[in-house]
């Protein structure tokens, strides 16, 4: 069986970045996937990478598997985005084969992932849940907005090698804080057009509505000509 590691997420932390340039773009909390794949296609992705949170454990757990059957599988958007993870990779020192996947194919189509189990630890302040225990992906929300903390996500893949079977178990911390977003800054369309709650048009609509309120219907103030 060969060993596929995510690199997303795994090995560096990108998505803080990806979403903080979305946010300097787009001015809205709310994330559509038309929007992030235009980002994608004009990010900088050497300076995404060289901005993100590596995890050196992680990468310290992958070095010790270069003589294994093993590969790292990532997305991407763009040749660049793939030529920058190599070139990351290589600087890194991690003497592993990078398998990239183009943006409209699945992931699972490429590997068979079957047979990963998902755990947490470190999980007393951070009230984080995963979405599943076994399977290709999970994904990890917050169970409260008022905690705060650390918890591990910890990914355990099994693996023959000689005959012998075994387990390789990576590690990933996520850090869940509370919101120090500014909550009154009013939302707008792409047009820069100010968006409110009510279809009457009379009560401004804020990021607290989008993010603490969960709205996600807003009015614009018809023009008549």
């Amino acid at each position: 069986m060969k060993l596929y590691i995510d690199f997303d997420g795994i090995i560096i932390d990108t998505w803080p970045s990806v979403l903080k340039e979305y946010y300097k773009k787009y001015s809205n909390c709310e994330v559509e996937e038309y929007k992030l794949r235009e980002l994608f296609k004009d990010l900088n992705w050497d300076l995404i990478l060289n901005n993100s949170r590596i995890n050196y454990t992680n990468i310290k757990v992958l070095k010790k598997f270069n003589n294994y059957e093993i590969a790292i599988l990532t997305k991407i958007n763009s040749l660049s985005e793939g030529k920058a993870k190599e070139k990351f990779l290589k600087n890194m020192n991690i003497d592993i084969k990078l398998k990239t996947v183009d943006i409209d194919e699945k992931k699972s189509e490429i590997v068979d992932a079957a047979g990963i189990k998902w755990s947490l630890k470190d999980d007393s302040t951070a009230g984080a849940a995963l979405s599943a225990t076994t399977g290709q992906k999970v994904s990890l929300s917050a169970k409260s907005a008022t905690k705060e903390g650390t918890v591990t996500v910890v990914a355990t893949i099994p693996y023959t090698i000689s005959g012998e079977k075994k387990e390789a178990t990576l590690e990933c911390k996520a850090t869940v804080k509370k919101d120090t977003y500014d909550g009154t800054k009013v939302l707008t369309d792409d047009a820069g057009k100010t968006l409110y709650t009510d279809e009457k048009c009379t009560t401004v609509a804020t990021v607290a509505d989008l993010v603490e309120k969960g709205t996600t219907t807003f009015y614009k103030d018809p023009k008549y000509t």
